[in-house]
């Protein structure tokens, strides 16, 4: 019979098997699944001298360990495998997938963050279109690593428009410091962003002589059809710089039950998650 049992046993006993099964199970998977359990029972059982409800109990933290491993490793698979096939299908091309690929001084001299030490890259994509080819990054910037103040994507264009550093942000957008603020007289456009210069002093008849009416709209379609609540555009040096915080990352898989190589299916998906994307290349490299 078993010794007699006690809240201590218990405890070091939940302990133990459940380290004991977890090793098991991640370096087996499926393989002789059934053997190991049955040496598992042994092993708690008769030599721990512990319930044989301990079994049980630590067997489900043994297959969250495991299906979390398993996603985790699909999800690579998709990266490596499967996302170079579909991203070619939309015509982006110029994969990156090293981290921090990109010259980070860009991103200070936008201006468009605030209290950011140091970020680091989901994805970048060069998309390669008729007139203009431009960068989509996905990225995270951090003031501490327990204190994410950006996620999202960053798009990069050419600037074709202006020569002075005008930065636009949806309300409540914190940007970095360094820049006067332009006052509106639009009454719908105040109530939606704020436009800020960091070079000079401009008037806001200065900023629409800059900028085309068209960012404009671009900006109120965003947030109003897209439901993109945090936008920063700015136009700076040879650049015109996008950052939208969104919580989705748009180059994972979108389905955890579909083969990796199902490519028309993760193409669908991919083409239907750009559509706002190919809506700005559109409206920004228009002529």
């Amino acid at each position: 019979g078993f010794k007699t049992f006690n809240n201590k046993v218990f405890v070091k006993s939940l302990f133990v098997c459940s380290n004991i099964f977890n090793i098991l199970l991640f370096y087996t998977y499926h393989s002789n699944y059934i053997l190991f359990v049955i040496i598992f029972s042994i092993v708690i059982v008769y030599f721990l001298k512990a319930p044989l409800i301990l079994v049980f109990i630590t067997m489900p933290v043994g297959f969250i360990h495991y299906l979390i491993y398993k996603i985790h490793e699909y999800k690579i698979e998709y990266k490596k495998l499967s996302l170079p096939l579909i991203v070619q299908e939309v015509g982006i091309k110029s994969i990156i997938f090293e981290p921090n690929a990109t010259n980070d001084k860009i991103y200070f001299k936008s201006k468009l963050f605030k209290d950011f030490t140091y970020f680091t890259i989901s994805d970048m994509f060069e998309r390669i279109c008729k007139l203009n080819p431009y960068k989509i990054t996905e990225l995270t910037m951090y003031l501490t690593t327990a204190h994410p103040v950006f996620k999202g994507i960053v798009l990069t264009f050419p600037n074709k428009f202006a020569e002075n550093h005008i930065i636009i942000t949806t309300k409540g957008n914190r940007i970095a410091s360094g820049t006067k603020k332009i006052k509106i007289c639009n009454p719908i456009f105040k109530k939606e962003f704020n436009i800020y210069s960091a070079k000079q002093k401009l008037l806001e008849e200065n900023v629409y002589e800059l900028v085309p009416n068209s960012i404009f709209e671009l900006l109120f379609t965003l947030k109003k059809k897209y439901q993109y609540k945090k936008l920063k555009l700015a136009v700076f040096e040879d650049k015109i710089m996008l950052a939208i915080d969104i919580k989705k990352d748009l180059f994972e898989t979108s389905s955890l039950f579909k083969s990796c190589f199902n490519i028309n299916f993760f193409t669908k998906q991919l083409l239907k998650d750009l559509e706002p994307i190919f809506y700005i290349e559109k409206i920004i490299n228009q002529k």
